[in-house]
Parts: structure tokens; C-alpha cells; sequence
């Protein structure tokens, strides 16, 4: 069947020289070995490699805020689909009361947890300034 697609491009052409040309090419592109393609394309990523830019503080936040609700929401159609088992899940739970709030739309974070995270912020920010002032009255 290739054999008569080939037979075909060749006599369909007016010009029979690129027509023996790209049924050249197209033999030759099919049977080569694979490891002769990706060689050049290895070599090339080598020696010309990607460049790679790094993320800001605000956009390393705003994208793990964004993949972690785009996670749980994922997380919420599994455990509601019925391919969950969702008492199997409960089970290994130590509260269960919680994990069937998050299934029903609520924060999977209790208000105590919001509170910890909060105050650890700030604690951390204050650590931050705390040693900027010390470098700053070393300085003086």
C-alpha cells in the first residue's frame, strides 16, 4: 500500500525530479535509526539549553494559592464521584466530621489553623526586620 502512495506521488507531479526527491526524503526519514534523530536534538538542548526564569516571591504565592484551590476543588469532585469510597477514606480519618464539611463546600482549614498560620507570617516577617535593623545599626 506505501509502495502504491509512493507510485502515486510520482506520477501525480508534472515535475518527477522533486517528486524522486521527496520520495527520497520520505523513505529516508522512515527508515533511519532513532537514535540518529534524537543525537542532533540532544546535542542541540546541550548546548543551546532552555532558558529558565525564576519565579518572584509574589508569583511562587499567587501560583501555590492557585494550584492548592485548583487542587482541593479536584480533591472535592473525586471524594463527591462515586468511584470514591468514601467510607473506606473515613476510616483512616481522625476526624471525620471534617473531612464531610470539606466533601459539603466548607474550608478544609479550621479557624485555629488560619490563626497559626497568620501569626507564624508575621513572626517570620518580624525575624526579617528584626535582622535588617541589626545589619543596619552595625553599619552606623
Amino acid at each position: 500500500m506505501q509502495l502504491v502512495g509512493l507510485a502515486c506521488i510520482y506520477k501525480s507531479s508534472d515535475y518527477q525530479e522533486a517528486a524522486m526527491g521527496q520520495i527520497v526524503i520520505l523513505l529516508l526519514s522512515y527508515n533511519l535509526p532513532e537514535k540518529w534523530i534524537v543525537a542532533p536534538k540532544s546535542y542541540w538542548k546541550k548546548k543551546f539549553p532552555p532558558k529558565v526564569k525564576l519565579l518572584t516571591n509574589d508569583e511562587y504565592y499567587e501560583q501555590g494559592v492557585r494550584e492548592t484551590a485548583k487542587a482541593l476543588d479536584e480533591l472535592k469532585k473525586f471524594c463527591s464521584s462515586p468511584e470514591c469510597n468514601q467510607w473506606k477514606f473515613a476510616l483512616k480519618l481522625k476526624d471525620v466530621k471534617r473531612f464531610a464539611s470539606f466533601i459539603e463546600g466548607e474550608s478544609h482549614l479550621s479557624d485555629d489553623e488560619i490563626l497559626e498560620y497568620e501569626t507564624s507570617i508575621r513572626g517570620e516577617m518580624t525575624e526579617e526586620e528584626d535582622d535588617e535593623l541589626t545589619e543596619d545599626s552595625e553599619e552606623c
